[in-house]
């Protein structure tokens, strides 16, 4: 049974990062994130110090610290926690941010479908047809890309995600990331698939205006077009992630959905800190 996290505040926002472990995500490829005694005083109770910041501009890239393996699941594997959740409702956000108060590597999984997809249409390809060539290609370099979230990669990626060839040739890559020194990954099938036996799993949800919102300011953060035209921007893109929840929770390969023992945390009126707050209780609690 799904439990929800109940809370209250603003809307959410922020990037998290720090230093020491790296960090696969849509900025700019490998950012580090806070070193492991940044984790042992989150899990102690400590306040992670305000709004987890960071300059995505000062990515490395460089090997994990050989102490960043010091967060352990309470069976003594390596400590995974599974962020899932539909586009926009502010996963990456708090995985981020979870990532470098711990001190554990963080992988946006949903990118790895991104960059395929993008792939796919630089080669002129329909998404649709099989990816799987693209997904077994698929370069470091490529996740430092900064065309990856656009309403037409949107729909890409989700097609391309459908295809059992494309989920099969990066099932491997995610497991071995997190297997290798514990890590916090986001996607939409962590918690199901890729880890179905992760310590901590959270879905993070929000309404579609709320998402729309999100994702049109994360596109048009230098405009500031006439409000008419801004509400009808904002409502095409409700209609196209809309469209992209029923594709994600339709397909028949690992669909969106939550698993069944995972806490469930709305961020329709939560800030970045409270969401991180939130999600740090619930992994003291989990992993002790």
């Amino acid at each position: 049974m799904i439990r929800r996290a109940a809370m209250f505040a603003p809307e959410i926002g922020g990037r998290g990062a720090g230093s020491g472990t790296p960090v696969a995500d849509g900025t700019n490829g490998l950012r580090p994130s806070a070193g492991p005694a940044a984790g042992e005083r989150a899990l102690a109770g400590e306040a992670p110090g305000g709004k987890v910041s960071g300059d995505p501009a000062s990515a490395t890239g460089g090997a994990v610290a050989a102490d960043g393996s010091a967060m352990a699941a309470p069976d003594g594997r390596r400590l995974v926690i599974a962020v899932d959740g539909p586009a926009a409702a502010g996963k990456g956000t708090l995985a981020r941010a979870l990532a470098g108060c711990l001190g554990l590597p963080y992988l946006d999984t949903g990118l790895l479908y991104r960059v395929v997809g993008r792939r796919m249409l630089d080669a002129g390809l329909d998404p649709s047809a099989d990816a799987s060539g693209e997904a077994a290609t698929l370069r470091a370099e490529d996740l430092a890309r900064g065309d990856l979230r656009t309403p037409e990669v949107d729909r890409a990626a989700s097609r391309v995600a459908g295809q059992p060839a494309v989920r099969a040739a990066l099932l491997q890559f995610q497991r071995s990331f997190g297997a290798a020194h514990g890590a916090v990954l986001d996607g939409r099938d962590i918690g199901t698939v890729i880890f179905p036996d992760a310590a901590v799993k959270l879905f993070i949800s929000a309404s579609h205006r709320a998402r729309a919102e999100r994702r049109w300011l994360q596109l048009n953060a230098h405009r500031s077009p006439a409000d008419g035209e801004r509400e009808a921007e904002i409502a095409a893109v409700e209609a196209e992630l809309v469209a992209r929840d029923a594709a994600d929770s339709g397909r028949e390969v690992a669909p969106l959905r939550a698993a069944d023992d995972a806490v469930r945390i709305d961020t329709d009126r939560l800030d970045a800190d409270a969401v991180l707050a939130e999600a740090l209780r619930i992994v003291r609690a989990r992993v002790g």
